[in-house]
């Protein structure tokens, strides 16, 4: 009998310690910008930082975008608080291989909705894309200038899928695969803001937080008594 429990308190330990390992594999990097953008490359366009808020301020160019973060990231959820300032069309870059090649989600304002763009090697303008991979707005979600709006892409495998809001509105794929890529912001012919951009998924490293779940219960009850 003695052994059985010593045999199931073992079991339940392995388990937990491999639920451990398996979420705190997955990190999060945050930009907040409250510091600048020190790390970020500008490919095109005029960019920089006021009031914490990471902004495009020349309105000029077509694909102004700045790049972050890990050419080997692969599988992963990027998200941002997106505002137009004066323009119609702005959003979230991810899988980057450079400044040329990358996916892009934007958010198209006169039309109210969200447009997939695959950009590949030659000038900043050079692209494809077009429907069926333009989503209309849904879940009563507006896109509206002066308005910040959080845009989030999951990616997972050759399927990317967009949120506005919290609303999905569609999910995207793409012949030209790039299976792995850093993330950043973009605008086309827009002056744009960015703020609070957040990658999450396994191997984002460099400045994460992993998750660790003891820590997260601590925090947690201590919250609670608080409260």
């Amino acid at each position: 009998m003695l052994r059985s429990i010593q045999f199931l308190k073992l079991l339940v330990l392995v388990i937990t310690l491999a639920g451990v390992v398996s979420i705190s594999s997955a990190g999060t990097q945050v930009w907040d910008f409250e510091n600048g953008a020190k790390d970020w490359e500008v490919a095109n366009g005029e960019w920089s930082v006021t009031d914490g808020v990471y902004q495009e301020t020349s309105g000029k160019e077509k694909a102004a975008h700045s790049i972050v973060g890990d050419v080997k990231w692969e599988n992963y959820t990027v998200e941002a608080k997106v505002r137009f300032d004066d323009g119609k069309w702005a959003g979230l870059i991810f899988r980057a291989q450079n400044e040329f090649e990358y996916y892009v989600f934007y958010l198209n304002q006169p039309d109210n909705k969200t447009e997939f763009w695959v950009h590949k090697k030659g000038a900043f303008d050079t692209r494809q894309g077009g429907e069926p991979q333009n989503f209309e707005a849904k879940g009563g979600v507006k896109i509206e200038s002066g308005k910040w709006i959080q845009m989030k892409v999951k990616v997972e495998g050759q399927q990317f899928t967009v949120f506005l809001d919290g609303k999905e509105q569609g999910t995207a794929t793409s012949a030209i695969e790039y299976k792995n890529g850093m993330v950043g912001v973009w605008a086309w012919e827009s002056k744009a803001s960015f703020d609070n951009l957040t990658v999450t998924g396994e191997g984002v490293s460099g400045g994460t937080t992993a998750v660790n779940p003891r820590q997260k219960l601590t925090t947690t009850w201590s919250q609670l008594k608080r409260n």
